[in-house]
């Protein structure tokens, strides 16, 4: 599995994996010409909150942007649809990731201790969606 913010391959594959835990959305962005995936992002909606799967962004093609336009079309879809609330899990030594999503208003609401491995706690986060 390609794991958050560029580790191995970026496929069909990935895409398959991502999209294992029905039933879910994807947000996907392609490559101009060769529609080939370039970043991807899967959440799963349950009454007014959603959560985010997987966001993942081909290693070649990180901090481009893509990332950031798949989490503001997120946002937008979500805001538009009600969702009072969007949540996230992420390890606490993914300082790239957490960075993201602090940039994006994330803040952490709990933790899942020694939960990856056994070693690293899993930090739950939280983006409270509102109409502006």
């Amino acid at each position: 599995l390609f794991h958050q913010w560029g580790y191995g391959d970026f496929s069909a594959g990935t895409l398959v994996e991502m999209m294992r835990f029905a039933p879910n959305h994807l947000i996907m962005i392609t490559e101009d010409g060769t529609q080939q995936p370039v970043a991807a992002l899967c959440y799963r909606q349950l009454e007014d909150e959603a959560e985010i799967i997987e966001i993942a962004v081909r290693q070649d093609k990180q901090r481009a942007g893509f990332g950031a336009r798949l989490m503001q079309d997120l946002i937008q879809r979500l805001i538009a649809s009600d969702i009072q609330r969007l949540l996230l899990e992420v390890a606490e030594t993914n300082h790239k990731a957490l960075s993201f999503y602090q940039y994006f208003g994330f803040q952490e609401i709990a933790r899942r201790h020694a939960y990856y491995q056994k070693t690293t706690d899993a930090i739950i986060m939280e983006l409270r969606l509102s109409k502006v």
